[in-house]
């Protein structure tokens, strides 16, 4: 099955430009028909299509096999759903439209060990980053202990646990 990118978007820069976008990558194009192939092969595979039935509405609209490779190989069509329920489901989005598989890469970051020496204002958000990644084990060293002026910069301390170690 093949689906539309949830994060592909489609405008018209003026009257001679067109813009075909997915997050921060942008492209233009001045050739009008092909623009309109893009967004009708998009629009049909919005839902979830078998490439049979791709090929069949290709034929049946004169869309040619260049438009479809061109929105498969900058990932504006994607060979699998992404889950939206998923607690990673943007980050597998963001890594398809990268051209990467995202269940290797989010097993890749799963796996992985991240050790933060300094549990200071960037080890905070270092940790909380890495964390919100899905990076499953985290090593934080720092023998410093929590202090009042820690408290604009460490989100996740407040005032009942002063004077505690940062990382134990």
């Amino acid at each position: 099955m093949y689906y539309t990118s949830k994060q592909i978007s489609f405008g018209i820069l003026d009257d001679k430009n067109y813009v075909i976008s997915s997050g921060s990558k942008q492209e233009l194009t001045a050739d009008i028909k092909f623009f309109d192939k893009l967004v009708d092969l998009c629009d049909f595979c919005l839902d979830g299509k078998k490439e049979i039935d791709i090929i069949n509405f290709m034929k049946a609209n004169e869309i040619d096999e260049y438009c479809l490779q061109y929105l498969l190989n900058n990932r504006y069509i994607l060979p699998k759903k992404i889950d939206f329920s998923d607690r990673y489901s943007r980050n597998h989005l963001y890594y398809e439209t990268l051209g990467y598989d995202s269940d290797l890469v989010q097993k890749a970051i799963s796996r992985s060990h991240i050790v933060c020496v300094g549990a200071g204002g960037i080890g905070n958000i270092i940790s909380y980053l890495t964390a919100s990644l899905g990076v499953q084990k985290i090593t934080l060293v720092d023998d410093d202990i929590i202090e009042k002026t820690n408290l604009n910069r460490q989100f996740f301390l407040e005032n009942a646990i002063l004077v505690a170690k940062k990382s134990i």
